[in-house]
């Protein structure tokens, strides 16, 4: 049964109160120092650090984790945050999670925020995608996770008010809600989780596609192409020189950001080779086997194997699926 009341008012959703938070840090207390992250990298690259307050003011670009924390059953922690919170007060939230301090990874960032917001530790942090958000508050790479924990939750650093298990329903009735009751980067990220769908098309020639390669169930490289061509027989795919890739080079080890040094070559995909869908916001995935390869010999003289120009560098789409997340 879905309740209509919203969690504040419905006593039986309250897990617990936070405790009020202590007294502000003295002048003596030293500024929690945040990393500051490259714009145009999708994957995350360092390029600074500064003060919290300075980030704040000047809305510079950083990065954050955050972690949607369910239990086994498949409710979803949802919390009230904090009015003393320096970023949207007294809103709802469906995930925990902080800004990224200098020298701290993303997992970092996430399993401290966990243990300090509800007291969660230990747990497999699930790695679901990392896409900007921006809007005149904050600028940020999200770097998003899930884990599962059926334990008790505690608020000890006063950073969350109350919280409350819900379930998906009721989620999507609080998202569907006024707008200032839910924090925007949430609202924002919640329908990308949406599992994309299958599309076998036709796809128009020209449209923009992400090619993921990988074994095992888990993407290791993506490069951006194009349709060049599409019949019931199959999909032909355009890789341009030049263009944008994100790849693993080292296997379990970072995400690097890069172009493409090899020259414009066409794939044939036919519907054993490639999985072709379409995720919540209309971006267009081909998933190929691990048998193809990327490193057959170039377009021939009559292809277009020219790179790309500057002004002609394409973009991954917001909701793509980075290569740590795990293919259906």
């Amino acid at each position: 049964m879905i309740r209509k009341t919203t969690p504040e008012q419905d006593p039986e959703h309250d897990l617990e109160h936070a405790p009020e938070p202590g007294p502000e840090p003295g002048p003596d207390v030293i500024e929690e120092l945040v990393a500051l992250y490259d714009p145009d990298d999708l994957v995350g690259r360092v390029i600074g650090a500064a003060p919290r307050s300075r980030v704040r003011a000047e809305n510079l670009r950083h990065a954050a984790s955050s972690v949607i924390l369910r239990r086994s059953d498949g409710r979803i922690l949802v919390h009230r945050r904090a009015e003393h919170k320096d970023l949207w007060p007294g809103r709802y939230d469906l995930a925990c999670g902080g800004v990224i301090g200098a020298g701290e990874s993303p997992e970092e960032c996430a399993r401290r925020e966990l243990a300090e917001e509800v007291g969660v530790v230990g747990v497999e942090l699930r790695p679901v995608l990392t896409t900007w958000y921006r809007d005149r508050d904050t600028q940020a790479l999200v770097y998003l996770y899930e884990a599962v924990w059926d334990g008790e939750v505690r608020f000890a650093d006063g950073e969350v008010a109350a919280a409350w298990w819900m379930e998906l329903a009721e989620l999507e009735a609080l998202l569907a809600g006024p707008e200032r009751v839910f924090v925007p980067d949430s609202r924002a990220l919640w329908p990308m989780l949406a599992d994309p769908v299958e599309d076998t098309g036709p796809w128009p020639v020209g449209t923009p596609v992400v090619v993921r390669s990988g074994r095992r169930g888990r993407t290791s490289a993506a490069r951006l192409g194009s349709v060049s061509a599409d019949d019931a027989d199959a999909v032909v795919l355009r890789i341009p020189a030049g263009c944008p890739t994100v790849g693993t080079p080292v296997p379990g080890g970072p995400r690097v950001m890069g172009t493409s040094p090899a020259p414009a070559r066409s794939l044939r995909l036919p519907g054993e080779l490639a999985v072709r869908r379409r995720t919540a916001r209309g971006s267009v995935l081909v998933d190929v086997a691990p048998q193809v390869s990327f490193d057959d010999p170039p377009e021939d003289a009559s292809g277009d194997s020219s790179p790309c120009s500057p002004g002609e560098v394409p973009s991954f789409p917001p909701d793509w699926d980075l290569p740590h997340v795990d293919r259906g």
